[in-house]
């Protein structure tokens, strides 16, 4: 996926004290948008891939780098959140959360590491918590640029959205959303308006990830040629990943952003940039 930078014609630099900033960091790059909550709509987006992937060492420095040179990351505005693309996370259901208990339900089925950090999402759509960890030196970093920043797992919007939808919709269909990024994705099971699966992959080829779906599709009893699938992210229409999926699922299409919030980058298309702008 290219570079993207884009603003919508309302967008006003004498205003972004009152617009609120959605940011995604990964490994390979970042994205976010500027979002107009009073008048809903989306005034800016903006995607950046890094010169090559980085690892623990050198992300901080390159965030940094990130943040000093764009010039609509050092701005103060209404609200920041955080949306942060991490594989070591665990969902927790409302009737057995309990905040002073965060590292031992961490540490049931995930490596605690000395510089990480417990943070949790509330999932209101399906009563569940989303308990995760970031590095201490990027919520450090983070928090003394933007003091008011709220800190999201990447599978927080996206279950909120799509259960939200299944049961506005009021359908008992199942369906399969697929938000791929470079070398992740997260893959989320929908049935009768319940959450049925949600995992978060690593894979190296395209293949892999075909593999993945499809182990996951035969595990919870899914046909391949009536499941709805909905990809988000950095697939655009067209791509050798694109027509891989349409060669092995049947009904395979691109998910929209918020439909109560206005989108008018027409020439970009809405899936690419999705997840983040569900979060409002």
């Amino acid at each position: 996926m290219k570079n993207i930078t884009k603003f919508d014609k309302s967008f006003n630099i004498n205003k972004i004290s009152s617009y609120q900033l959605t940011l995604k960091l990964s490994k390979t790059g970042y994205s976010y948008c500027i979002i107009d909550t009073i008048r809903r709509q989306y005034v800016a987006i903006s995607y950046f891939n890094f010169e090559e992937k980085v690892n623990n060492n050198n992300f901080l420095k390159n965030l940094k780098k990130a943040i000093k040179e764009d010039a609509y990351l050092n701005k103060n505005y209404k609200a920041v959140n955080l949306i942060c693309s991490c594989k070591k996370f665990t969902l927790i259901p409302d009737d057995f959360f309990d905040k002073r208990k965060l590292k031992t339900y961490f540490k049931f089925n995930q490596e605690l590491l000395d510089k990480e950090e417990i943070h949790f999402n509330k999932i209101k759509s399906s009563n569940l918590y989303n308990v995760f960890v970031i590095s201490s030196d990027i919520t450090t970093y983070l928090v003394n640029q933007f003091p008011e920043i709220r800190f999201v797992h990447q599978g927080t919007p996206l279950i909120n959205t799509y259960i939200s939808k299944a049961k506005k919709s009021k359908s008992e269909k199942p369906t399969v959303i697929l938000n791929i990024s470079l070398d992740n994705f997260d893959l989320l099971a929908i049935k009768a308006g319940k959450l049925h699966h949600y995992n978060y992959y690593q894979y190296r080829t395209e293949t892999d990830l075909i593999y993945y779906v499809l182990n996951t599709f035969k595990h919870l009893d899914l046909d391949v040629n009536k499941t709805e699938i909905i990809i988000l992210g950095t697939v655009e229409g067209g791509t050798s990943m694109h027509k891989l999926l349409k060669e092995f699922f049947a009904n395979v299409k691109f998910g929209t952003c918020n439909e109560d919030f206005t989108y008018n980058f027409a020439e970009v298309p809405e899936h690419l940039f999705s997840n983040i702008l569900s979060i409002v």
